[in-house]
C-alpha cells in the first residue's frame, strides 16, 4: 500500500459530469509520494468533511472491481509538511494504460497516441 500527500480541487470544468446525488468529482493534486488514481467521488469527499486546497495524506487501493481508488487518512498539518515531503520524494502519478479517468487530463500525462505512459505534475 502507497501512501501520497495530496490537495484536491474540484473538477467541475465542461465534460465533468456530477454523480447521482449532484455532487462534481474531484482531482487529486500529488504534492509528494505517488498515485495511481487522481479522481475521487464528490459525495464520498463530501460525506467525509473534507475540504479543497487542504493537505491530506492519502493512500492508494484498489477497489473491489480492480479500479485505482485514493482513500484520505487524515489532514497533514503545516509543520508536518516539509518532513513528509522528504520521505514520499517526488510527485508522481503512476496511471495505467486502461485508466479512463485521466484521459481529460492528457497535457498533464506523457503518452503515446491513447496510451498515457506516466503524469507528473508539471510545477
Amino acid at each position: 500500500m502507497k501512501f501520497f500527500l495530496g490537495k484536491f480541487d474540484l473538477l467541475n470544468s465542461k465534460g465533468s459530469i456530477m454523480d447521482a446525488y449532484g455532487n462534481y468529482p474531484l482531482r487529486v493534486d500529488v504534492l509528494a509520494g505517488e498515485t495511481k488514481a487522481i479522481i475521487m467521488n464528490g459525495t464520498i469527499f463530501k460525506n467525509n468533511d473534507l475540504k479543497t486546497q487542504k493537505i491530506y495524506l492519502c493512500m492508494n487501493y484498489v477497489d473491489l472491481v480492480g479500479r485505482n481508488q485514493v482513500k484520505v487518512v487524515e489532514p497533514v498539518p503545516l509543520f508536518q509538511f516539509k518532513e513528509l515531503v522528504e520521505t514520499f520524494g517526488e510527485h508522481v502519478y503512476s496511471l495505467s494504460e486502461e485508466d479512463e479517468d485521466i484521459r481529460m487530463y492528457r497535457k498533464d500525462c506523457n503518452h503515446v497516441g491513447d496510451d498515457i505512459l506516466e503524469c507528473r505534475r508539471t510545477t
